[in-house]
């Protein structure tokens, strides 16, 4: 029996005492590997097939087969862009003052971009990524600025990165 039968069989039989019914839409599986292969091979049990997937998301982490953070990094960076651009009325507001846009922006869109960062093994990369992606956010908070007649926002003024 090979090892894959095995897993197979015990999962029946858990959710078999324990009164657990599998739903073949809702139910993948992934296998998560050191190297690249493309070997996707579906699980059939007590008659379903469970496809084998090659990323999902749980608990707001995005889980890849090949283990690699950087992605789960981009999404969380993707999802605070997002959440910015969808507050960009209240930035763009004249009537709200700079500190006011700096706490909304600590308190909506930095956890969006950092939610579960403290797993996060980060390469040198990824810390570049993050703060690339919150000073962005921070130049358009701050606006450009004139100095001699020259347009200009340098990423020591903001003072705000990770």
């Amino acid at each position: 029996m090979s090892s894959d039968s095995k897993v197979v069989t015990q999962i029946t039989e858990t959710t078999v005492s324990t009164g657990l019914v599998t739903n073949e839409n809702k139910m993948t599986y992934i296998k998560v590997k050191r190297n690249i292969t493309n070997s996707e091979q579906d699980v059939i049990m007590n008659g379903q097939v469970f496809e084998d997937v090659q990323n999902f998301r749980y608990v707001g982490a995005l889980i890849n087969s090949i283990n690699v953070i950087s992605v789960d990094i981009k999404s969380r960076i993707t999802a605070g862009n997002r959440c910015f651009y969808s507050l960009r009325q209240i930035f763009r507001s004249r009537t709200l003052s700079k500190a006011v846009k700096i706490k909304i922006h600590k308190t909506t869109v930095k956890p969006v971009a950092v939610y579960g960062s403290e797993t996060w093994a980060m390469t040198k990369m990824d810390l570049n990524r993050l703060g690339t992606g919150e000073n962005k956010i921070l130049k358009r908070i701050h606006g450009p600025a004139v100095e001699q007649g020259i347009w200009r926002r340098n990423n020591q003024e903001l003072g705000g990165a990770i």
